[in-house]
């Protein structure tokens, strides 16, 4: 029977283009979508729908059932814990996978994990006849761990919210570099040449990314790059954290600007500045990354670097029924970002490194 990999070599594009085609998604073109459609036509292509068949005794008939997805929420709690429905981007991002397996294909099953069980859970997945494939958010994992995992199955597998270019293996993750560079572009348009830098205490691969890109494109761009302007924050709470206070009573010279690692950081800097007595954006600028929905009400109303959740679920859901259609090819899918211009930050009156 042919796959949707046999379509995409005979189409001459990517799996996730003809499985973004074959399910009616946007990110396709109108003439490759045609021909994407004309070649499943011809080669009759009949997409698997089914997750197993039942027979009832006195009818000889199939039933089609849903493909059953499972989705686990890694928790070790550095970042993601076993409250990740009220963390913000998290929250969001599980909700707009709910509302996306609103469908007649398949079924979406969500639990949480504690990172030390994931290998219990995939031998029962290894197990399992009703569980199609496996998407884990990954945010909070090691490399080894992710390494050991991909081992442990050979069944469809797909790692959300994380990267690893070494391992032979299915990955969806954020163009952490490209979203940094959006930031820095955007305050150095604002005049600012002393940009600051605040970052959680704990750290993940995305917070990494986002530190690693913003020495280099601060470097790049003739910036004063110097982590000593760095503040170190929790990025669990949003609120006044004296933790701030105490950081920056060391500063000799402030920076004009501060480009936080995301926007919980960014929304508790802004209220600790607030509490010092320093004015959001006249005297310190601050800019964000993910566009959570809570900064778009604290006031100054949060300009940040926004991840398509949209896109990372809609690229998720696409790749992993390819997968389950027994696409073996693997692949590392990143999203980009664009910019949500708010209003902490303004141009900068003059760079204080310079007095």
């Amino acid at each position: 029977m042919i796959s949707i990999k046999d379509i995409a070599q005979m189409a001459g594009v990517s799996v996730t283009t003809v499985s973004l085609a074959l399910n009616n998604k946007k990110g396709v073109g109108k003439d490759t979508r045609e021909q994407i459609l004309q070649i499943a036509k011809e080669q009759n292509y009949k997409p698997l729908r089914v997750s197993k068949a039942k027979k009832d005794e006195n009818d000889s008939t199939k039933t089609k059932l849903k493909l059953n997805i499972k989705f686990i929420v890694a928790i070790n709690n550095e970042v993601i814990n076993t409250n990740f429905r009220t963390q913000p981007f998290f929250s969001s991002l599980v909700n707009t996978l709910i509302s996306d397996s609103n469908n007649d294909q398949f079924n979406i099953v969500i639990s949480a994990v504690d990172s030390n069980d994931l290998l219990n859970e995939m031998e029962d997945y290894n197990n399992s006849e009703d569980i199609n494939g496996l998407i884990i958010l990954a945010t909070d994992l090691t490399n080894q761990t992710l390494k050991y995992l991909v081992d442990k199955t050979t069944k469809p597998l797909l790692f959300l919210d994380a990267t690893n270019q070494l391992l032979d293996a299915n990955f969806i993750g954020i163009n952490n570099e490209q979203g940094i560079h959006l930031a820095i572009s955007y305050l150095i348009e604002h005049s600012h040449k002393n940009i600051g830098y605040v970052m959680s205490e704990n750290r993940i691969n995305n917070f990494n990314e986002r530190l690693l890109a913003f020495e280099k494109h601060s470097i790049s761009r003739g910036l004063n790059f110097n982590l000593k302007n760095s503040v170190l924050l929790s990025p669990n709470t949003i609120d006044v954290q004296e933790k701030t206070i105490e950081q920056l009573s060391n500063f000799q010279t402030l920076p004009t600007a501060f480009l936080c690692e995301n926007d919980v950081l960014a929304i508790s800097f802004i209220k600790t500045l607030n509490q010092m007595g320093y004015s959001v954006p006249e005297d310190i600028s601050v800019i964000g990354f993910d566009n959570i929905r809570e900064g778009s009400v604290i006031s100054p109303e949060l300009t940040t670097i926004e991840v398509d959740q949209g896109a990372i679920v809609e690229t998720a859901v696409n790749q992993i029924l390819s997968l389950i259609e027994n696409d073996s090819s693997t692949q590392h899918i990143f999203i980009n970002c664009k910019l949500i211009e708010r209003n902490s930050v303004t141009h900068a009156k003059k760079d204080r490194s310079s007095t």
